[in-house]
């Protein structure tokens, strides 16, 4: 029994050496940070902090405040790196901690009275102000005392006008609170409220996208910010807001309503734009027609589908629909110039050329610099002229391309059908002499060469056979061309921008470098495909919400932390201005040879797969400005002008080549172009 009891007190005694060891190696673990490591900590935080790289200082005055909690110092330190990142609410708790430990620490009572202020909250930083007055004259605390109280009768002023409904005057006097509060939620959403009763949404938007994420759980400011951007036909904006309104609370009733039918129709017109683009316009038409059907009572989206449906009716040649269509929307949005070109195209279409000019000419006047609107009035005046003209070849019946064969033979029928010997009575002898003259008149001139060369010769105050239009559609090559200063094209999601005015307008910014150096390229990858704005991600550093800028922050790009020096008055960002659009960027580009005939000269032309064979005559002009004047086939077929290279059975084969790991420079379809002894003026 005694051995055994022996070797029970050996055990416990062995026991407790090991707790102690434990106990030992764990509170050395809390409480081993000497003074000396706890400096180390403070010095590298305030080395890090000078240099900018507010991360790395926050961590080791994390270190510093675990290490020595009593120390009051240590917590202001790190509340000023919390201001230097522009997060002032998790500064204050330090402060407050700060002055806990040491109530006569003065800056750091002015610097939580600032933060105060700033939140809109004037008694507390009164009593701030006032702890600091009484222990010391101090002229900021004097100061922002009388900015306190300054705020405290402006805020009762607001609240007295905004009660009474003098909307005007709430706003004007919101002014200079949010000029004194600017982190003040309250007064952000009160001028908002007002902007919305005085039919100014915009400008509500503007107030309430801060005021939403100054509040811990704000969803009726992003539920109202999102209707606000739904009403204005921001769709994409209206479903990221109302996406943080679900963040808070995902069974939120009145948010996820809303969000199911922003998210549906969203869909729809992303999908029905997709359509357009792959020139599926019957298909964009349905899908334009289902968005006016799911939301009906907003004008904005009727208006933007009758636009479309207008656009995608004018490329079928539904000239009639499209006019109707067309009509409609423009009573809706009259000086919307999309509307006004596509009818003016529906017209040209219908040969109406002189309702086609009146609908360019009234585009024109809202936008004097848009190309397109340029060029198609031009077009326009030009057909018109031409259309004035007598038209022989209408005359015999024959088209353009007809040779002297075919117009005598022509001549020779219809002069047999309206002689006037076929005719009895007079008025009908008088009606056949007027055709008759009219028949023979064509069939002298179209016989005669100069007679023909003098019909189409071109004006003088051209410089080329015919006047070469901008294509509607670019190759990389093309955009890469541009790529000076003085000229430069970028293109992104599809499109290609001429943004050497807005280097003319900033001239000198260094913000315009990210963009010089992208000068010619593609910078699609800094865009998000479905907002059609920059994109974004998450710091790692800071946690917070920030622009994707791969080549540092460019023009419109607001900063990272909010500013005074920043203003954001200058209206749409450049990214989102239509103005600098010139065309559209081709996804295919293929290589096809085109085969003179007559002179058997041969050119190799880059173009693009979207392109017609109009539009890729348009090219051909560099090398013959009598393209018009011959006939196009391929393989001994006629060419339809109008549609593509793919649509007229000429396939592109780069994809074959590619597969069977062989140059496609080794074989270029080819199209050869018969001469029509007609110089023709387009």
């Amino acid at each position: 029994m005694e051995p055994g009891r022996r070797r029970g007190v050996s055990s416990l005694v062995s026991s407790l050496s090991l707790l102690c060891v434990v106990l030992d190696l764990q509170l050395d673990g809390v409480l081993g940070v000497s003074p000396v490591e706890i400096e180390q900590h403070l010095e590298m935080g305030r080395k890090l902090l000078a240099a900018g790289q507010l991360a790395e200082a926050l961590s080791h005055y994390h270190s510093a405040v675990e290490g020595d909690s009593k120390n009051y110092l240590t917590y202001y330190k790190r509340a000023a790196v919390f201001l230097a990142m522009g997060k002032s609410k998790s500064a204050l708790p330090d402060l407050a901690r700060a002055i806990q430990l040491k109530p006569d620490f003065l800056a750091a009572r002015i610097q939580r009275g600032n933060i105060l202020l700033k939140q809109g909250n004037t008694q507390e930083a009164r009593e701030d102000f006032e702890a600091v007055l009484q222990r010391s004259p101090d002229q900021e605390a004097q100061n922002q005392l009388h900015k306190a109280e300054e705020l405290e009768e402006l805020q009762e002023e607001a609240h007295k006008a905004h009660h009474r409904g003098d909307y005007t005057t709430t706003i004007q006097v919101l002014d200079r609170v949010i000029e004194l509060s600017p982190w003040d939620p309250e007064s952000r959403e009160m001028r908002a409220e007002c902007y919305i009763r005085l039919g100014e949404p915009r400008k509500a938007i503007l107030d309430l996208t801060p005021a939403a994420r100054l509040r811990t759980d704000n969803r009726a400011a992003f539920l109202k910010l999102s209707r606000l951007l739904y009403d204005l036909g921001e769709h994409h904006d209206s479903l990221s807001e109302i996406r943080e309104c679900l963040k808070l609370d995902q069974d939120d009733k009145e948010c996820f309503a809303h969000y199911k039918q922003v998210k549906k129709l969203s869909k729809q017109m992303d999908s029905a734009e997709e359509l357009i683009s792959e020139q599926r316009y019957q298909e964009g038409i349905d899908k334009y027609e289902s968005v006016m059907r799911t939301e009906p009572n907003i004008p904005f989206y009727t208006t933007k589908a009758k636009e479309r449906i207008c656009f995608c009716l004018v490329k079928i040649k539904e000239a009639e629909l499209a006019l109707d269509t067309c009509s409609e929307a423009h009573q809706r949005d009259p000086q919307n110039i999309h509307i006004l070109r596509d009818r003016a195209e529906a017209y040209i279409q219908l040969q109406d050329y002189e309702k086609a000019v009146e609908d360019y000419q009234e585009a024109r006047e809202f936008d004097q610099e848009n190309q397109e609107i340029r060029e198609g009035l031009e077009r326009a005046q030009k057909l018109l002229k031409l259309s004035r003209k007598r038209d022989y070849y209408k005359i015999l019946g024959v088209s353009r391309s007809a040779n002297k064969q075919e117009i005598i033979k022509a001549y020779r029928k219809l002069a047999q059908q309206w002689h006037p010997d076929n005719f009895q009575s007079e008025a009908e002898k008088k009606e056949a002499e007027k055709k008759f003259i009219d028949i023979a008149s064509a069939k002298e001139v179209l016989t005669d060469p100069g007679s023909i060369q003098k019909m189409h010769r071109i004006p003088q105050t051209t410089n080329c056979a015919m006047e070469m239009r901008r294509p509607k559609y670019f190759t990389p090559n093309e955009v890469s061309l541009h790529s000076t200063l003085g000229d430069l094209w970028v293109s992104y999601l599809g499109k290609v921008y001429n943004l050497t005015p807005l280097l003319e307008e900033y001239k000198g910014d260094v913000l315009l470098r990210p963009i010089v150096e992208c000068a010619g390229k593609d910078i699609s990858h800094w865009f998000d495909s479905k907002t059609k704005d920059i994109r974004t991600h998450v710091d790692p550093l800071s946690g917070c919400l920030k622009y994707y800028t791969p080549r540092g922050r460019f023009v419109h790009v607001p900063p990272p932390c909010p500013r005074t020096d920043w203003a954001n008055d200058f209206g749409r960002p450049w990214w989102r201005d239509s103005r600098y659009e010139v065309g559209l960027l081709s996804v295919k580009t293929r290589w096809i040879r085109i085969i003179n005939t007559l002179t058997l000269q041969e050119q190799r032309l880059e173009v693009c797969s979207e392109e017609t064979l109009d539009e890729i005559l348009q090219r051909y002009l560099h090398y013959n400005s009598h393209a018009a004047s011959y006939t196009w086939k391929y393989h001994g077929i006629n060419l339809d002008m109008s549609k593509t290279l793919s649509e007229n059975g000429i396939p592109d084969e780069d994809e074959e080549f590619y597969k069977c790991r062989m140059d496609r420079d080794l074989f270029t379809q080819s199209i050869c172009l018969y001469f029509n002894d007609d110089l023709t003026e387009l």
